[in-house]
């Protein structure tokens, strides 16, 4: 996977301005590359952060080539409604043209509340720690992915490329796709398929196929290492059935569970049973024209109903297809929320509507080929969560390698004073072979720093993961900690296990705190507050649960107990924590305290997760009294309401721009010729 990984990174750098196949991308990249967003507000920041990656030279192709489309206004609509908008609306600005071009359709809409990290700026736009464009700086997601699939274009008919942005897909050469699959495929869907545990795809679309055909395939994909592609036989095979999110009876009763590669006497393989489970997949022209078509006459059969791109697209396809699914909601998301009066009457409505929603596309998607194409060995990495963000960000060296990675001292587009500041009393050499640009000395064994600034003393613990953050002088960041967007003030002490993710908020959250308005800054480009009129601090353990009532946490304490040692009364006082028919979860309560700057609203991040762990026993002792707030908001208030999103990005320009500014006063500090500064501090490229 790792030779595969740097052959597609090559090959995708040749493709950004100044490769030698920047102006011939026709064939080899994407027609258009479309970013689906929540609103209308979430698309104007996908946009700010797509002219800031186009201006910088890490994206190929023209800025027209990268389109956002919002999702609908109204309730959720899910990936498959987000999907079947894209096509209406390309349809009503290219005509049916559109369905002529391939194009790679990511769905970044929604908040991220499980990682909130990527909850302000959006799930496309995380970042991970590699080099896609080999300026220096961390990739984002949506980078990651146009490398993993660069190949893609060439390989595939048209249509549309789905994709998800909280994942990234990891695997060796791309098996070869002959004539035949090629036709069928554009009729259909072709889905990217893996080797996953049974437990694995209990949470995964989960593929049956002919057992003796897939065998073949696999070995075949494994023989031909060495072949030319041209001799190498076609990979893809058949679907019986798809399978969404079963249950490990139920892939055993369809034939979905497979012998280890060991049983089957593939050399070097394991003995343990998988299954083939899904990622990301290809809609042929085809079947793109038979959507638009249905969701063009039956517009009032898809509003306001949550349908899966994933499932409901294809688990009527498959000539074994398995039709009981249509009337299943326990997986869908907002088919599992809601209370309060009516609530039942709503529930039932809404079945009927989803039901009737699935029979259309049932109609519409069955008897057409449904396709895998297994990827073995490949690597499904999710970054949904911040427990899967730290372990394939910062611990798992496999991940890290198949990105790839720096292979140590992972320190993409940071500055750390004491390492590098040639005017410091502690000057250590800088471990990059640039002289320049190297990783941080305080980084503990496995720590990750991504575009941010280090201060002299600041200390960082094995395994954590910083990212665009700015850590003041004798700062202690503990073992296994994720810090976003964190202004950490100088002789802070954050503990292990912790999550801090700075929010930036509009004048309503101002007003609403008492915060003074604040002067205009007299260098806007170097102030790190982004001209936000406020900020909130989210601080969580990393191993939070956020989204389920009853069983919710808040740094490792049940939330409700958390809000009693915080000395809030969740149903009384002037500011509820959860207002009534409220879920009790902790991305609605309201308890984190809002600042006048990033640094504030941190400290008292800090003192809040002090208070919730400090060792009491509320059942014998009397809640600490709170000290007067202004303000405090919920996780769900500061990234769906009040995130003052265009300050977010802001800010991490003008950190980059502190961080550049370091790097140019240490090339003249050492009298290095103008000439040679960019090959020595790549952010300058």
């Amino acid at each position: 996977m790792v030779r595969g990984a740097e052959e597609r990174l090559r090959e995708y750098r040749r493709l950004l301005p100044g490769g030698d196949r920047a102006g011939a991308l026709d064939g080899r990249f994407w027609d258009a590359v479309v970013l689906t967003a929540a609103n209308d507000r979430q698309a104007e920041t996908y946009v700010q952060q797509l002219d800031a990656l186009h201006v910088r030279g890490q994206l190929p192709g023209a800025r027209e080539r990268y389109l956002v489309i919002p999702d609908p206004p109204g309730p959720r609509v899910g990936s498959g409604g987000a999907t079947l908008h894209v096509m209406l609306r390309l349809q009503a600005v290219a005509g049916s043209g559109w369905s002529a071009k391939k194009l790679f359709l990511l769905h970044a809409g929604g908040y991220s509340e499980r990682s909130p990290a990527h909850g302000t700026l959006g799930k496309a736009f995380g970042q991970l720690p590699f080099d896609a464009a080999g300026v220096g700086v961390p990739a984002t997601v949506l980078e990651a992915q146009l490398v993993s699939f660069q190949e893609l274009p060439s390989r595939l008919p048209n249509g549309v490329f789905v994709s998800s942005a909280d994942v990234a897909v990891q695997f060796g050469s791309l098996p070869r796709l002959g004539p035949d699959t090629v036709a069928r495929a554009a009729e259909g869907i072709l889905a990217l398929a893996h080797a996953s545990s049974v437990e694995v795809g209990t949470g995964h679309g989960v593929f049956v196929c002919d057992r003796e055909q897939l065998d073949a395939r696999v070995r075949g994909a494994a023989s031909s290492d060495a072949a030319s592609e041209g001799d190498a036989p076609d990979a893809a095979v058949t679907c019986r059935r798809c399978l969404q999110k079963p249950s490990v009876s139920a892939m055993r009763a369809a034939g979905a569970v497979l012998p280890g590669p060991a049983l089957l006497g593939h050399a070097g393989g394991s003995a343990g049973e998988w299954v083939l489970t899904d990622s990301a997949f290809h809609v042929g022209a085809e079947a793109c024209l038979a959507l638009v078509a249905v969701a063009a006459a039956r517009p009032r059969a898809f509003a306001g109903v949550e349908v899966c791109a994933y499932g409901d697209l294809m688990q009527p396809m498959g000539e074994d297809a398995d039709l009981g699914y249509l009337g299943r909601t326990d997986h869908v998301a907002s088919m599992r929320s809601g209370a309060g009066t009516g609530a039942v009457e709503r529930f039932r409505e809404a079945e009927t509507k989803l039901r009737r929603a699935r029979e259309v596309l049932a109609r519409t998607m069955r008897g057409r080929p449904l396709l895998a194409l297994p990827l073995v060995p490949s690597r499904f990495v999710h970054v949904g969560t911040m427990p899967e963000l730290l372990r394939d960000c910062v611990r798992d060296d496999d991940v890290l390698a198949a990105f790839p990675a720096p292979s140590a001292g992972i320190a993409l587009g940071t500055w750390d004073v004491e390492k590098m500041d040639p005017t410091g009393a502690s000057r250590m050499p800088s471990v990059g072979a640039d002289g320049v640009w190297g990783a941080a000395p305080g980084a503990g064994v496995g720590s990750c720093f991504l575009a941010s600034r280090v201060g002299r003393g600041a200390r960082v613990g094995a395994g954590a993961l910083l990212a665009h953050c700015d850590l003041g002088r004798q700062t202690i960041v503990g073992e296994g900690c994720l810090l976003h967007d964190v202004d950490l003030p100088h002789g802070a002490r954050v503990p292990p296990g912790t999550f801090l993710h700075c929010v930036p908020l509009g004048a309503a959250a101002a007003t609403a705190a008492g915060v003074p308005p604040r002067a205009a800054a007299r260098d806007p480009a170097n102030d790190l507050s982004g001209g936000a009129a406020c900020w909130t601090c989210i601080a969580l353990s990393v191993d939070d649960e956020v989204k389920k009532p009853g069983k919710s946490t808040l740094c490792g304490v049940p939330v409700e107990t958390a809000a009693a040692r915080l000395g809030l009364d969740p149903a009384e006082g002037a500011q509820l924590v959860w207002a009534e028919g409220e879920a009790r979860t902790t991305t609605l309560a309201r308890v984190f305290p809002v600042g006048a700057s990033a640094a504030e609203a941190t400290s008292a991040a800090l003192e809040l997760v002090a208070r919730v762990q400090r060792n009491t026993d509320a059942a014998t002792t009397r809640p600490e009294k709170a000290p007067p707030a202004r303000l405090s908001v919920s996780i769900s208030e500061a990234l769906r309401a009040l995130a003052a999103h265009g300050a977010a990005v802001r800010r991490r320009e003008a950190l980059r721009g502190r961080v550049i500014g370091h790097a140019v006063s240490m090339l003249l500090a050492k009298g290095t010729p103008v000439e040679q500064w960019r090959a020595r501090a790549p952010p300058l490229r």
